[in-house]
């Protein structure tokens, strides 16, 4: 599982969460969400969490993006967030 946040576009930790224990990651990118009851949010049969490598919520250089179902042929993005 991600650390909350990131799948929820969340980019700041509530007063009640201890952000010292690892429970929150700021999004990267909060213009975008993915599921949090979904392994694969576009159901095109590689997990988010393995798309998005550095779990920053993000689509970076070198990632899949867990919103896009053909992009899992084996490419990855070569131009990141999206474009």
């Amino acid at each position: 599982l991600w650390p909350f946040g990131t799948e929820l576009g969340i980019t700041v930790a509530s007063a009640a969460t201890d952000v010292t224990r690892g429970n929150f990651v700021p999004d990267a990118d909060p213009t975008t969400r993915t599921s949090a009851l979904l392994a694969d949010t576009d159901r095109g049969s590689v997990s988010d969490g393995v798309e998005d490598t550095n779990h920053d919520g993000r689509v970076d250089l070198g990632e899949r993006d867990p919103l896009n179902p053909a992009d899992h042929s084996g490419s990855t993005q070569t131009l990141g967030n999206w474009g």
